[in-house]
């Protein structure tokens, strides 16, 4: 992407900076599965899914708007998984439809991921949960993130954890 020069139209997009993406929806969420014992198996039972739905619930705040400024420079408005509120002054790159968003936060270097289409822009989200013995030691509601992740998460398990999750796409669409 080059830098905008007066009312010209830049990039792969012919966008006209800045250009703000704001949240939509979410979509494609995926059935639940249930990763165990190295194996990732759909869930059938519901027990599980009122958790994952509370989930998808915080996702939808964790990302209000995307507004790239410049040829390097975006800001990121949300929401931590917590909930806490986020403004983040970010570099990014592209790579063809692929956005990569990168800031310094109090959890340490961030990066979020992208996919373009035109007018919409989407970002692939995780939420899951995972119980040891029945009883619940973690949960992530996330959209792509370092570290939290379902590779991570896998990984953090020990023998006899049951991961329970979902995948799904925070919509967003071009002001």
């Amino acid at each position: 992407m080059s830098c905008n020069k007066g009312d010209e139209l830049v990039g792969p997009f012919k966008d006209k900076l800045p250009v703000i993406f704001r949240y939509r929806a979410i979509h494609n969420i995926t059935p639940t599965y249930v990763y165990t014992d190295g194996i990732a198996t759909p869930y059938a039972v519901s027990n599980r899914d009122k958790e994952l739905d509370d989930l998808i619930k915080n996702a939808e705040k964790q990302v209000n708007y995307i507004k790239i400024l410049s040829a390097d420079r975006a800001q990121f408005n949300g929401a931590v998984r917590d909930g806490t509120p986020i403004s983040l002054d970010s570099r990014y790159s592209q790579s063809g439809k692929t956005y990569t968003f990168e800031s310094d936060y109090l959890i340490g270097h961030i990066t979020y991921t992208s996919t373009r289409s035109n007018d919409t822009m989407s970002m692939r989200g995780l939420v899951d949960v995972t119980y040891r013995s029945g009883q619940r030691i973690n949960y992530n509601n996330t959209v792509q993130i370092e570290g939290f992740k379902l590779s991570d998460d896998i990984a953090k398990l020990q023998a006899g954890d049951t991961l329970y999750y979902r995948e799904l796409d925070v919509l967003l669409i071009k002001e």
